[in-house]
């Protein structure tokens, strides 16, 4: 079996306009929509230090769609290719001499497929080697911001509706929390029912992104106190996402077990929502589509019942 992860595209840098009404949604993701070609690449450059010639190198990635096809019934979405090509450094094998000697093979490539929902704003796609779901993710925001450059994208992993505080509460002294929070997209069908006194105050000043850090001593019996009503709200952030079906809210946090061991606790790396597809069909375009679809219908059905739920 393989897994199908979920990405969410959000509208950071104009999010704030689209409450108000100044900018439409759906003119943007039309726009998005129009313009994902096979083009346009998106370039990544990495250093790396190579003992044997003690050398600093860089190397870059380029990042591009192809196998595009683009439907609008009874859909509207995306398929395709997110493909990754980079030089690889590998060895190569002499027959004559029965000796090995490194080589690099400037267009090696490796790609995944993917499927964009666009009504939905949300991208579905499987894992490979040599191709992450960190990659994907930072190469399709690469790609789709290269189209619209007064638009700011951010995709992020969906996640699963965890409870967060039971998963915290286990663990014999936590140490740190760090939550991020950028407001939900919002069209004028789920304006009311998601502007609230939080994402208001975000506007006022203009942020599009918050971030909140708690520590104390590593050294500390107690650790944080998880009851305390400052640290309440912020987990209260990560139940966001599920007030906020459009919105994004990230929690990490660290801390000890009780043999001492390390605690390391993030809602994208450990609460991922996933779905699962057959291997053998999983390079199967319309059966990947279908299995897409039916994650994401999941998906929105469990946000709204939760929704109603609060």
């Amino acid at each position: 079996m393989a897994l199908i992860y979920y990405a969410k595209l959000n509208i950071n840098s104009v999010v704030f306009d689209i409450y108000s009404g100044k900018v439409k949604i759906h003119e943007i993701l039309d726009k998005l929509y129009t313009k994902i070609d096979e083009e346009t690449e998106f370039a990544k450059t990495t250093s790396f230090y190579i003992e044997e010639e003690s050398e600093l190198k860089e190397i870059t990635e380029l990042y591009c769609f192809s196998d595009i096809v683009k439907s609008l019934s009874p859909r509207k979405y995306i398929s395709g290719k997110v493909v990754r090509r980079f030089p690889l450094h590998t060895e190569e094998f002499d027959e004559e001499t029965r000796t090995s000697r490194k080589v690099v093979l400037q267009n090696n490539s490796v790609s995944i497929n993917f499927y964009f929902d666009v009504d939905n704003e949300i991208i579905s796609f499987c894992t490979r080697q040599k191709f992450g779901q960190n990659q994907f993710v930072e190469a399709f925001q690469g790609l789709v911001n290269q189209y619209m450059k007064d638009i700011d994208f951010e995709i992020i992993i969906l996640q699963d509706s965890l409870n967060i505080r039971e998963k915290l509460q286990k663990v014999y002294k936590i140490t740190k929390i760090k939550s991020v929070f950028v407001p939900p997209n919002a069209n004028e069908e789920h304006l009311r029912a998601m502007y609230d006194n939080s994402v208001k105050n975000m506007e006022d000043a203009n942020v599009t992104k918050k971030t909140n850090i708690f520590e104390t001593s590593k050294k500390s019996n107690k650790g944080i106190n998880l009851q305390a009503k400052m640290i309440e709200d912020i987990l209260g952030t990560e139940e966001a996402h599920k007030k906020y079906k459009n919105g994004y809210a990230k929690i990490e946090a660290e801390g000890e077990h009780e043999d001492g061991s390390r605690f390391h606790y993030s809602s994208e790396k450990d609460s991922p929502y996933i779905t699962v597809i057959d291997d053998e069909i999983k390079n199967v375009i319309p059966e990947f589509i279908l299995c897409s679809q039916n994650g994401i219908n999941i998906y929105i059905a469990n946000k709204m019942r939760i929704q109603i739920d609060v």
